[in-house]
């Protein structure tokens, strides 16, 4: 009974971080399939800068900060140089 426990325990544990992996940002093949591309955060880049140019033409800054944060599953809006991010193709 106790092996029968153990497995399903594993079972829904691993479950559950293929749930959480698969709903990660995704490949560059599957962003450059939605009109997306990935970028690479440089030091001292802001969401706001890196919004304003990758926005595209016609829409408010802040509709693409939220676009944003959402495809990459940000909370805030601070950012790490080296972070990748997936963006709207210009």
């Amino acid at each position: 009974m106790r092996l029968i426990a153990a497995g399903l325990f594993f079972l829904i544990l691993f479950t559950g971080f293929a749930i959480v992996q698969s709903g990660a940002s995704g490949t560059k093949a599957e962003a450059a399939a939605k009109g997306e591309r990935t970028i690479i955060v440089s030091s001292g880049d802001t969401l706001w800068e890196i919004a304003r140019s990758v926005q595209p033409e016609g829409d408010d800054v802040r509709k693409t900060v939220y676009m944003i944060k959402k495809r990459n599953g940000l909370s805030g809006s601070a950012l790490q140089a080296g972070q990748s991010l997936i963006v709207p193709a210009k």
